[in-house]
Order: structure tokens, then C-alpha cells, then sequence
């Protein structure tokens, strides 16, 4: 092991495991909660689905970069990593896809856009809320609404407007192309620790 990969390990007592099967987790239950939420007869539980959905797509961002990180580290030296961790995902995807032999044409597009959605809550800027403008709210009004029940459902209306499109994506299908395109990550190099694996970073180890 080395130590670039040692640094990355969480440690709990005499356990080791890596974060990225902990993010998936974490993941999942958000899909999971804003499901149910979606499905609820009452209002006050259907109200914040898209919240918890759009904190599930962030979390599945996070665990894709994370086992990415885990690829490269593992497929090349100390050295390299260091340069290449500061690539975006989307280019980390494509050099480990080439490396491996993995064929990524069929996993490109929701790869870019997952990551295009987490970059847009991260790296938000005035000219994307600009092209979008909901003419029923300013953009003054979005950066100060909130302080009423009235602006905060105009608020829930003009981002729910912003990240519709992606937020109305079937979450399941982008799950599942997700982890078919790790796995072949996985397969082909065949690294110890599987990206699905079941974690929790205070108590259980990494499952390979």
C-alpha cells in the first residue's frame, strides 16, 4: 500500500475502509427518502422531496469522484496521482476508461451530466441564473427570499424550476449506469475494494 492510499483510508479502532462505499450508502437514502416523500398522501410529508433528491444526486457525485480517486491511486504511481487528482471527474472517467480498456461511450453522457448538476449547486454564478430568470422573481428577490412563507414557496418554485430537468431524471437508471461503469472499473483492474460495498465510517470495515 502506498502511502498516498494509506492517507486516504479512514481509521476506526483496528478497522480500515475507504469513504466512497459509506457516499453510495448515503446516497440511496436520500433517493430513498424523497421516494417516499413523493409518494405521501400528505402534503406536509410530500413537501421537500426535491431536496432530498437533488442531496441524493450530490451524494452519488461524491461517491463516484471518491472511487475514482481510488482508481487512479491504485493504477498509478504517487507521483502521477498527485497531478491527476486535480482533474475534473469527467476527465478522471475518460484516462481510467482508457487505461482499463473500459468502453465509455455509453457511460459519457450521464457521467457529464451528474457532475454538471453538482457543479452548478457548488460553482453556481450570476450568468446561469441570468439565462434561466423565472419572470416572476428577480434575482435580488432569490438571494433574499426566505424571510416569509410566501417567498420561500417562490423560492422552492424558481430553483425547482432551475434543476427540473435533471431533478425529474428517473434516479434509478442514473444509479445503475453508474455502478455498471465502476464495476467494470473494479473488474478490469481488480482492485480490492468493490464501489458497492457496504461501510459506515464509525463502526464497520470496507467489504471488497
Amino acid at each position: 500500500m502506498n502511502a498516498t492510499t494509506d492517507q486516504k483510508i479512514c481509521r476506526t479502532a483496528s478497522r480500515l475502509h475507504y469513504p466512497f462505499q459509506f457516499l453510495k450508502s448515503a446516497s440511496e437514502y436520500q433517493f430513498e427518502e424523497s421516494r417516499r416523500r413523493w409518494d405521501s398522501q400528505d402534503p406536509l410529508v410530500a413537501y421537500g422531496w426535491i431536496k432530498f433528491k437533488a442531496a441524493g444526486f450530490v451524494f452519488l457525485a461524491f461517491w463516484v469522484e471518491s472511487y475514482l480517486n481510488y482508481c487512479l491511486e491504485n493504477i498509478y504511481s504517487a507521483s502521477e496521482y498527485d497531478a491527476l487528482e486535480r482533474l475534473s471527474p469527467k476527465k478522471k472517467a475518460e484516462l481510467i476508461a482508457e487505461k482499463l480498456n473500459v468502453k465509455y461511450a455509453d457511460y459519457k453522457s450521464v457521467v457529464n451530466e451528474l457532475f454538471k448538476f453538482r457543479d452548478s449547486l457548488a460553482h453556481g454564478k450570476k450568468r446561469l441564473f441570468d439565462e434561466i430568470q423565472d419572470n416572476t422573481m428577480t434575482l435580488e428577490k432569490f438571494h433574499t427570499a426566505g424571510e416569509s412563507l410566501s417567498e420561500f414557496a417562490d423560492l422552492e418554485r424558481y430553483l425547482q424550476t432551475f434543476y427540473e430537468q435533471y431533478l425529474n431524471k428517473d434516479s434509478k437508471n442514473t444509479v445503475k449506469l453508474l455502478e455498471e461503469l465502476l464495476d467494470h472499473f473494479y473488474l478490469s483492474a481488480q482492485f480490492q475494494f468493490h464501489p458497492c460495498g457496504v461501510s459506515d465510517l464509525t463502526s464497520f470495515s470496507a467489504s471488497s
